[in-house]
């Protein structure tokens, strides 16, 4: 996977398995709300869902987040 920065800032990645880099950037956990301020996620209200509607769940595999620094016009390459 190739990932090129235009702005710069914080790159935060969701994949479905362990990432490594294949460059000099170093990849951490990420914890909490994504820092790049391009990526305010609004607050939204629960859903209102009756009991009548029978809906059963479904099991999402949450997967794995990286943070990483990045520049402006640099690219970056990861492997699972």
């Amino acid at each position: 996977m190739k990932i090129q920065s235009i702005l710069g800032g914080n790159c935060r990645l969701r994949v479905t398995s362990e990432l490594r880099s294949k460059g000099n950037v170093t990849l951490k956990t990420a914890t909490g709300s994504n820092p790049n301020p391009l990526f305010v996620i609004a607050d939204t209200k629960k859903p209102f869902v009756s009991e009548k509607a029978g809906l059963k769940g479904i099991n999402v595999n949450a997967g794995k987040l990286y943070d990483f620094n990045t520049t402006a016009g640099t690219s970056y390459e990861f492997a699972q």
